[in-house]
């Protein structure tokens, strides 16, 4: 063999190496990012996602009892008391929501817990419909419209105007009650759906894509499919919960159109969906997000996430009054518009730097409109 072969031969021999190399190194990051999706998986669903639904199964049927109580004896106390197991399961739910992907969407579960948005006359007039009618509450309320099913409906009929003079009258109370504790029992059994299928078959499969069959073949796709849920929770929250109704897009304010517009409860509700998306960004008191984004040296962006959060936290509780006030009242309405800012500013950030950084795709959703 003459010198110039020798020498090709050693440059064939060096790059098959460092193809080699760069392979294996290759092969050992996507090794190291499948261990940490699995871990980011099996936290979220064991140490989170079915808490959460325990919980709402637990705070469902406590608000299935006092509105039991309640028609026993419909008096000051008991609606309160009901009112209050309402705003119970609402913040629970303000978790639960937020996981906007496998059993949640499935045969129309958010909707039919919380049939939001939705024209508050069309379900004023459903839910009065259903009141009225003769035949069995059961059957309506299962195979009717979604206005007539979950919380919206019951908290129409507990703080709706008049609520308990029309849940004492002779003539129709009794039957009013009767679609009042039909509508929380058939919430009851929305709840242990969702709670039964993250403790079987999709939750096993959510937390090891590997070991258990189902849709989801390998972490990537679960961690994915986390993510994109919660991205949808964040845009609900920015434009459905903030923008639409205080107005802030340059159309008039819906009031009426106001996450629970009759409890007054809007935001408290953001405030629990505020804190629980911190939960499931930080994994709880486990591997989370952020734990990703520190193990692969993206810990200024970490930073910018967790201050976002804190800026949200910081403009809440400047917000001590309910959103309906802050209408024709600058002062709070300014207080209001800066929150829809920095979450408009978190939207982002997770759309465009966190979705990439993690190394999974932002999809499509039903809050991107056409």
């Amino acid at each position: 063999m003459n010198s110039k072969s020798t020498s090709l031969l050693r440059l064939f021999s060096a790059g098959v190496l460092a193809a080699s190399a760069l392979s294996l190194s290759t092969g050992a990051a996507g090794e190291s990012a499948e261990r940490e999706y699995l871990q980011i998986l099996q936290q979220a669903r064991s140490n989170m996602i079915v808490p959460a639904h325990e919980q709402l199964s637990a705070k469902v049927q406590t608000l299935k009892a006092k509105t039991s109580t309640l028609c026993e004896a419909p008096n000051a106390q008991s609606l309160e008391q009901a009112q209050q197991a309402w705003r119970d399961a609402m913040q629970t739910w303000m978790s639960v929501s937020l996981i906007q992907f496998g059993p949640l969407q499935e045969q129309d579960r958010r909707l039919r817990m919380q049939s939001w948005p939705i024209r508050e006359k069309l379900l004023e007039r459903a839910v009065e419909a259903l009141a009225a009618r003769s035949d069995s509450l059961q059957d309506a309320i299962s195979n009717g419209s979604i206005a007539i099913q979950g919380l919206p409906a019951v908290e129409y009929l507990l703080f709706g105007k008049d609520a308990l003079s029309k849940l004492q009258a002779a003539d129709h109370g009794a039957r009013r009650c009767q679609a009042l504790t039909a509508i929380a029992d058939h919430s009851v059994g929305l709840a242990t759906e969702l709670e039964k299928d993250w403790k079987g078959g999709f939750g096993d499969n959510f937390e090891n894509p590997f070991e258990a069959d189902g849709d989801l073949s390998v972490p990537q796709e679960g961690v994915d499919e986390y993510l994109n849920g919660l991205m949808t929770g964040i845009q609900q929250i920015t434009a459905n919960k903030v923008a639409t109704p205080m107005g802030l897009e340059g159309r008039s304010a819906k009031l009426k159109a106001l996450e629970s517009f009759h409890s007054r409860n809007s935001i408290v509700n953001i405030r629990h969906n505020l804190s629980a998306l911190r939960r499931f960004y930080m994994g709880g008191d486990g591997y989370g997000f952020d734990d990703f984004l520190l193990s692969s040296e993206s810990g200024a962006l970490h930073k910018k996430i967790t201050g976002l959060l804190d800026d949200v936290d910081a403009q809440l509780a400047q917000i001590d009054f309910a959103l309906e006030d802050a209408v024709n009242d600058a002062e709070k309405t300014a207080k209001v518009k800066k929150l829809h800012e920095t979450l408009r500013q978190l939207q982002a950030t997770v759309e465009k730097e966190l979705f990439p950084a993690i190394g999974v795709t932002r999809d499509f959703n039903s809050e991107d409109g056409d």
